[in-house]
């Protein structure tokens, strides 16, 4: 168990990871505080004030430090989680994804690619939507689906309702190996979630030099700032998520632009791993402090400095 492991070689730190401001039913952010442990705890999505009550004694205020994936994810940590501890705001580390393995195959057209698993926190049913706006402006247009989940049948269902089986083509799990190869022949990306964290899907489509347009929730319109690298629409409008797909099909020029300033962003070093690194080591040596000043006896005050980071 946690507790026989913990007392063979006890932890420096204890990370944990979660949603919901730290749902916990088994109640291991409480036992954790409890024995004096130094805890961190990272929220993987943005708690939406818009959306979600206030929640009381937030389970996860039982951490001493916690980590947002974004600015939104801290406000929402402020306002519905209540947050009784410090927030440190720290990206996802991505690496650049590298070359695509062969020339890309691109029939000619406008091809528009979403990566997000087919679950409806991804929005894909207003994306459906929208396509068929797109296709009757841009006959062209062609709709690449890769993800699994839940609703597969019930989104190829849609598809074939609104007359789409030629221009929508569902790919299942796409590997990340596979993304260079998915995104050359990939015009505009598009993410339209109802809610969302930090999506690294974003993140890679930026470090492809691709252009975006999602959805004004989350970390979203941290990621693609709206006219720069891509465009940014309400969630749940398929009618605005057309009109911006049909904006950049008919720009290649502003799409290229937009692909360049996504990649400039990239670049600029945010989501690296040395930097993400430095930033949770930081984290980490905030929540010993934190900790020792609880003075229990369990604490383990021992912090290994990595000179390369």
């Amino acid at each position: 168990s946690l507790q026989r492991a913990f007392r063979r070689r006890p932890p420096d730190v204890v990370h944990v990871h979660g949603w919901g401001c730290g749902e916990d039913p088994p109640g291991a952010l409480h036992w954790l505080r409890a024995r004096g442990y130094p805890t961190v705890y990272t929220e993987h999505n943005s708690p939406d004030p818009s959306r979600h009550a206030e929640i009381p004694n937030a389970p996860m205020n039982q951490a001493d430090v916690l980590i947002a994936v974004s600015e939104a994810g801290r406000v929402g940590l402020q306002k519905v989680g209540q947050a009784t501890r410090p927030i440190v705001v720290i990206p996802y580390s991505v690496e650049p994804l590298p070359p695509p393995t062969a020339p890309p195959d691109h029939p000619g057209g406008f091809t528009i690619t979403c990566i997000a698993r087919l679950a409806p926190q991804k929005g894909h049913a207003y994306l459906l939507s929208a396509m068929a706006q797109v296709v009757r402006r841009i006959p062209q247009a062609r709709l690449l689906l890769a993800g699994a989940g839940p609703l597969r049948e019930e989104l190829e269902a849609q598809a074939r309702a609104r007359h789409l089986e030629a221009h929508v083509q569902f790919l299942g799990i796409v590997p990340r190996a596979q993304l260079p190869d998915l995104l050359a022949r990939t015009d505009v990306v598009v993410l339209p979630s109802l809610w969302e964290g930090l999506p690294v899907t974003l993140i890679e489509a930026m470090s492809a030099g691709k252009a975006c347009v999602v959805s004004d929730v989350g970390g979203n319109g941290e990621l693609i700032a709206d006219g720069e690298n891509g465009l940014v629409v309400p969630p749940a409008d398929p009618d605005a998520l057309a009109q911006a797909l049909i904006r950049l099909a008919r720009d290649e020029g502003l799409r290229r632009r937009m692909g360049q300033a996504g990649r400039r962003r990239f670049d600029q070093g945010a989501f690296s791993p040395a930097t993400v690194t430095a930033r949770t080591m930081t984290a980490y040596q905030m929540a010993i402090a934190s900790a020792r000043k609880r003075e229990h006896p369990h604490v383990s005050l021992r912090i290994h400095h990595h000179p390369h980071v």
